[in-house]
């Protein structure tokens, strides 16, 4: 598969080794789509496929990894992909379905669940597409979070919680989540709370 379209991560860090060539020589260093922290997160996702593919293939479920295979189509260089260079996004689909967030000895993990939602449980937020409201907590209690506590909370559409303000829409990548606003994000997704509930698929007995 083509460099260009399976090397996302290998080509940003490439491309953020040197400033681009068009600035002055006066000008400040200029990058090429460069986010505020995305070259770390980009060489961590890498370090981690890397010690996944190497943990397969002790398992034996890789082979042995051999020499890559890289051509020249015109003035592109293809590098072909054998599975073990990057990871594809792994995008899962939660219409119709419940997720419990279990308490474990070294933190929460996520898992599918029958359960349903209780409608009466709390008060209903007007959210709708790309929204955020802010929640003021009850007098006298604080919320600590990092190295602060917070009297308030904004709840955004997009399955996640932010202090300090609101955010109608910001791109939901590592980036974001890691250096932006203070947040909690259980869901972490383009959600839109204003969508008719999708119909629960009738069981036969």
């Amino acid at each position: 598969m083509r460099f260009l379209r399976r090397f996302p991560d290998l080509l940003f860090l490439i491309l953020t080794a040197s400033p681009l060539a068009a600035a002055s020589p006066g000008d400040p260093p200029s990058w090429c789509g460069t986010r505020e922290g995305s070259e770390l997160i980009a060489a961590a996702r890498h370090e981690e496929l890397q010690r996944h593919v190497e943990r397969e293939r002790r398992a034996g479920r890789l082979p042995a990894k051999a020499a890559p295979v890289v051509y020249q189509d015109g003035q592109v260089a293809v590098l072909d992909d054998d599975g073990t260079a990057t990871r594809a996004d792994r995008r899962f689909d939660l219409t119709g379905r419940s997720i419990q967030f279990l308490r474990r000895p070294k933190g929460v993990s996520a898992a599918r669940s029958n359960l349903e939602y209780k409608s009466l449980i709390g008060d209903k937020l007007p959210l709708g597409d790309n929204d955020t409201v802010r929640v003021d907590f009850p007098a006298g209690f604080v919320f600590p979070f990092g190295d602060r506590v917070f009297r308030s909370v904004w709840v955004n559409s997009d399955g996640n919680l932010t202090f300090d303000t609101g955010e109608l829409f910001s791109p939901r990548d590592l980036s974001t989540f890691v250096y932006g606003l203070p947040r909690i994000a259980p869901l972490y997704a383009d959600l839109d709370p204003s969508a008719p509930r999708p119909a629960r698929p009738a069981v036969s007995s």
